[in-house]
């Protein structure tokens, strides 16, 4: 007599462990890469914003010879907060966001964008 053995088709729980373990540590991965890639365009923005501003303020200054007394009509994008110090014929503007986690400067005697703030901003804080 001939007896079929039952062949079962399956995994074995080491195998879905050793799986259950790769996709995890791919998935780490990913997610530490994609905090980077927010941050550097939060910093991206921030910069274009210094750079759209400064533009805007010295536009003001050519028509009126003198900037304006604040940002109020400075455009810039969502999430980023803009501090502004006029000092007569130069201003000091810094940009901050809490997607970037980070704050830049523009000062127009300099005309360079920086990392940090003007002095007596208060910048990006650190929850």
């Amino acid at each position: 007599m001939n007896y079929l053995k039952s062949k079962q088709n399956g995994f074995t729980i080491v195998e879905l462990l050793i799986v259950i373990v790769v996709i995890g540590i791919l998935a780490s991965i990913t997610v530490v890469s994609f905090n980077g890639v927010q941050q550097r365009a939060g910093a991206a923005v921030l910069q274009s914003d210094l750079r759209t501003g400064s533009t805007q303020l010295e536009l003001i200054f050519a028509d009126e010879a003198a900037y304006p007394a604040d940002t109020a009509d400075v455009r810039k994008s969502s999430g980023t907060d803009f501090e502004y110090t006029n000092n007569g014929n130069t201003f000091c503007l810094t940009a901050s966001s809490q997607t970037a986690q980070a704050s830049y400067y523009l000062d127009s005697a300099i005309g360079a964008i920086s990392t940090g703030t003007c002095t007596g901003h208060n910048g990006y804080v650190a929850p």
